[in-house]
């Protein structure tokens, strides 16, 4: 006989359990000069794996920092550091996170960064301390490998990483829109790009003896090797993925959006990995844009938020001056057109056409470069300039387009960047929505793209020259001139 009284409920019966999901060992990378991790920890209750967690974060963060332009240029980045906050490095390290640090710190394997009083240096508005890797871990017989790769096994370690990178991909941004099926499928083929390291490596290590020269950066910021190596290195692990869509110029920003391009001979498919890539890139795209995005019926088809903008570049449109510098943008000849006209060399002479796009209104008659342009091109010069002049009543969404750090609106100040977000966008919208699907409705992939330019595999470079050309004129404009490099090592 049951009494019922005795009879557990079916949910105390069985034992629910959630099945645990198993993680591939990590890869993190640790400084060369770093002792052995766990005998350094052995007898002090810390876990080696998560002290090579802490150092992964540090390259992890490292890497992020270089993709962004403003930060590059900062004291902070010059110097090696980087800013680690308390919610990531709870993640990593869990709340006895500062038993770590503070190992760390008195075996002098991290330095944190101090303030003229001694305290703590904290980032901007947050909880992010700023710490670096001393030189001397860094320095080795190895060239530029200033790092060794060693696994992380243990599974909480795994675990606590693994919804690390989670909670970045899910984190709100106000300047980042969502991904696209578009970018969902680009995503995947960017999954399958890998770099021969050997070769790489030993192509870097040459540039930094100076047994290869290299054309040094426009910025003056010299180009860090090291980095360069564990970028390659990073991605080829699967450790560094990135892929956002800004929202000012709905930019595809991928790990090798800010790949140095004598790179890119070394890298290749993992379905065909001896199969050489070919470079497609669109001569003077810069120019070449800024000559579409004023023509008028173009605006109407692929930018229709800015149609407000429509009655002014009717203006110009049968012009003969608008009509000569549209012809220079796609030819890929405007900046030697300057160079004759001004007396200077290329690099000058695309600077001071970038000044005349980009820079904010500026009066006139104290800047001969827009003087120049003004009565070399008088209707396109006054385009750039009403287009620049124009402000949130004209262009509403704005508001939530030119926006600070905090999420305000930057006001009319602002108004000068309306030019660039339509140059960015029409190439956005051209390259990534009209051009790349044709290329996987032709069976050309995997591709990539870097901003305006398509990476494929030898063998399809004409095909794909012809389907860009194509889709320009489809749009009723002159192509641009498209510049096709086979990728081969020096």
């Amino acid at each position: 006989m049951i009494i019922l009284s005795e009879v557990k409920p079916i949910h105390k019966q069985l034992k629910m359990t959630k099945p645990e999901i198993s993680f591939l060992p990590v890869k993190a990378y640790i400084p060369a000069g770093m002792p052995d991790i766990d005998a350094l920890v052995e007898g002090t209750g810390l876990k080696p794996d998560r002290v090579r967690a802490i150092y992964h974060q540090f390259y992890m963060k490292r890497l992020a920092d270089a993709s962004n332009d403003n930060v590059v240029k900062t004291d902070k980045y010059k110097g090696g550091w980087v800013s680690l906050s308390s919610i990531l490095l709870t993640k990593v390290a869990t709340n006895k996170y500062n038993n770590y640090m503070r190992f760390l710190l008195k075996k002098r394997l991290i330095e944190v960064r101090v303030t003229i009083t001694g305290s703590k240096s904290y980032a901007v508005n947050s909880s992010s301390v700023q710490y670096k890797i001393p030189i001397s871990l860094l320095r080795t017989a190895y060239g530029i490998r200033h790092f060794r790769k060693e696994k992380i096994t243990s599974h909480s370690t795994l675990k606590a990483i693994h919804e690390l990178k989670q909670s970045f991909r899910l984190k709100p941004d106000n300047k980042h829109l969502p991904l696209l099926p578009i970018h969902g499928t680009m995503r995947e083929m960017l999954k399958m790009v890998r770099f021969d390291i050997d070769k790489a490596e030993d192509f870097l290590n040459k540039v930094a003896k100076k047994l290869i020269t290299v054309r040094p950066t426009r910025s003056g910021i010299e180009r860090s090797y090291s980095e360069l190596l564990m970028l390659m290195e990073s991605i080829n692990e699967g450790n560094y993925e990135r892929y956002l869509v800004d929202k000012f110029g709905e930019r595809f920003h991928t790990q090798i959006s800010n790949l140095w391009k004598e790179l890119r001979p070394f890298m290749y498919f993992t379905d065909e990995p001896n199969r050489p890539l070919v470079a497609l890139d669109l001569a003077n795209s810069q120019v070449y844009f800024s000559s579409i995005a004023i023509h008028s019926a173009l605006v109407d088809d692929v930018l229709p938020e800015f149609s407000p903008c429509i009655p002014y570049l009717d203006r110009i449109k049968n012009n003969a001056d608008y009509k000569l510098f549209a012809e220079l943008c796609a030819t890929g000849c405007l900046y030697e057109y300057w160079m004759q006209l001004r007396g200077f060399d290329r690099d000058t002479a695309k600077n001071e056409i970038f000044r005349i796009m980009f820079c904010r209104n500026l009066r006139i008659e104290k800047r001969p470069h827009i003087l120049a342009f003004k009565s070399e091109f008088p209707s396109v010069y006054s385009c750039f300039r009403t287009i620049k002049n124009l402000t949130n009543r004209h262009l509403p969404f704005i508001e939530s387009l030119f926006l600070k750090d905090t999420g305000v609106y930057e006001g009319q100040k602002a108004s000068h960047k309306i030019l660039s977000a339509m140059m960015q966008r029409m190439e956005s919208r051209i390259i990534i929505h009209r051009i790349a699907p044709k290329l996987i409705e032709h069976g050309i992939t995997p591709f990539v793209t870097i901003h305006d330019s398509f990476i494929v595999k030898q063998g399809y470079e004409l095909q794909t020259k012809q389907l860009m050309e194509d889709e320009f004129r489809v749009l009723g404009v002159i192509p641009p001139k498209i510049k096709v490099e086979f990728l081969k090592p020096r």
